[in-house]
């Protein structure tokens, strides 16, 4: 990724993505935004920088095709309202289906958006998940979670849609589905044990959308083209085990210490060795050349939570977690990806941690 400056309007594109983050993710948001333009050149990124040090450090790269949104600018009163009732996390969740009209009411061009999390990394062009929605005629495109066989059972826990990647057109029918999700997010983004089944952060809300809103929303008949932790070995089977992606949920992933990095907690996906070996050269590039602007390494630490330490051994003693060293200002090779060769560039320019 050049983080070279530039001015860019967005007028002239034709697809517009959204996500939010703060400080501690800006490597990951990065290194979305130089997969994006890699695969999709030209289409553009809106970032709601959540805290003012990572609007400040995106305001000094001034990254091409790309707008920041800081979201002090864009917080309603029942938003901050919502601030005061809920963890952090939580309070992301609820952003999540407000910042589909935060682009649309900066820019009248838009005509739809798609959601995109942080820590989403694209290995094709996702063009193709998006011509799938235009030949349905739909206005909404949702993707299925696409739990393998001996994994079903979580989506009654954890929803049968992800979020991580979620299309909406500006109409008002459109509209009218982002305000009921709105007001469920308002209502309740909790993620705690008691309430699963019923709500689970932004998404569970999903799961009636085909039935309710029938053929205003598409659910993509492509889950093999969005991969993460719980179901990468699973279609990398099923492809022979050499598929790439449209994009690759690296769920969980944490820097949780400028020298340590968690790379999946919760599974053991050997599959997907290659996409880690990729996404760990990326972060490295991106850190060495934010380390040359002045910009130190992020990370989130493990805070407010004193077992943190033997609870993360117990899950590497069983194998539920990969944690891996990382010096600064060199690629990693991670004893566990060494044996699976890194795939070359692309010719076209929280317990449990469930999903």
């Amino acid at each position: 990724m050049s983080l070279e400056s530039s001015a860019t309007s967005s007028s002239a594109v034709t697809e517009h993505y959204v996500t939010c983050f703060d400080h501690h993710f800006l490597l990951q948001g990065l290194a979305l935004q130089e997969s994006l333009q890699r695969h999709q050149p030209g289409s553009f990124l809106w970032v709601i920088a959540l805290d003012e040090t990572v609007e400040r450090q995106l305001g000094q790269l001034q990254l091409p095709q790309m707008a920041v949104l800081p979201l002090w600018a864009l917080e309603t009163a029942e938003l901050l309202a919502a601030k005061r009732n809920r963890s952090w996390p939580e309070y992301i969740y609820t952003l999540t289906p407000f910042t589909f009209d935060f682009v649309f009411a900066r820019d009248a061009a838009v005509s739809r958006v798609t959601y995109v999390d942080a820590d989403v990394f694209f290995f094709r062009n996702p063009g193709e998940v998006l011509r799938e929605l235009e030949a349905s005629g739909s206005e909404i495109l949702i993707t299925p979670h696409g739990f393998p066989p001996e994994r079903e059972g979580m989506a009654a826990e954890f929803g049968h849609f992800c979020v991580q990647f979620l299309t909406m057109g500006r109409s008002s029918r459109s509209s009218e589905v982002r305000r009921r999700w709105q007001e469920q997010c308002l209502a309740s983004c909790t993620t705690s044990p008691e309430q699963r089944g019923q709500v689970y952060g932004d998404q569970k809300y999903l799961d009636i959308w085909p039935e309710t809103y029938g053929e205003l929303v598409h659910v993509t008949t492509r889950p093999a083209e969005m991969l993460g932790p719980w179901n990468v070995d699973y279609y990398q089977a099923q492809a022979g085990g050499d598929h790439r992606p449209v994009l690759y949920h690296f769920h969980s992933f944490r820097i949780f210490h400028p020298r340590w990095i968690q790379l999946v907690c919760g599974y053991n996906p050997p599959a997907a060795a290659p996409f880690y070996t990729s996404y760990l050269e990326t972060l490295d590039r991106i850190d060495r050349q934010l380390a040359e602007r002045g910009i130190g390494r992020s990370c989130v630490p493990f805070s407010g939570d004193r077992w943190w330490l033997p609870r993360l051994g117990w899950r590497l003693a069983t194998g539920r977690a990969t944690v891996r060293h990382w010096p600064r200002r060199r690629v990693v090779r991670a004893a566990a990806l060494q044996e699976f060769p890194p795939w070359e560039s692309s010719p076209d320019p929280a317990s449990n941690c469930p999903p």
